[in-house]
């Protein structure tokens, strides 16, 4: 019974051949582009977990009216989350890329 259904299958796909050709083409990009966005979500959504209390870490982020939202905070910034909110803060870090811009 299966053996019918395949060959049925195969005279479809000899007798048109370019639908066959665009379906079988549309289903690998569209199976690739599902395996690359889930990736990238998999990914972003295991950021920083190797930590032990990861569920405690938190990224600030500037948004900049007209232009865009970065990560780059004023130094300032930690001591005075620190220093104001003592309780909520237990420690800080910053990083600095220190690249030029081009």
């Amino acid at each position: 019974m299966l053996r019918n259904y395949f060959k049925i299958a195969l005279r479809d796909i000899v007798k048109h051949k370019g639908f066959a050709f665009i379906n079988i083409v549309g289903l690998a990009i569209g199976l690739a582009c599902f395996v690359l966005i889930f990736l990238y979500v998999q990914d972003e959504v295991s950021y920083d977990r190797q930590h032990s209390e990861a569920d405690r870490i938190y990224r600030m982020v500037e948004i900049i009216e007209g232009a865009e939202e970065s990560s780059s905070m004023p130094f300032p910034v930690g001591h005075g989350l620190l220093a104001d909110y003592p309780t909520l803060v237990e420690a800080q870090t910053r990083f600095f890329n220190m690249q030029t811009s081009t």
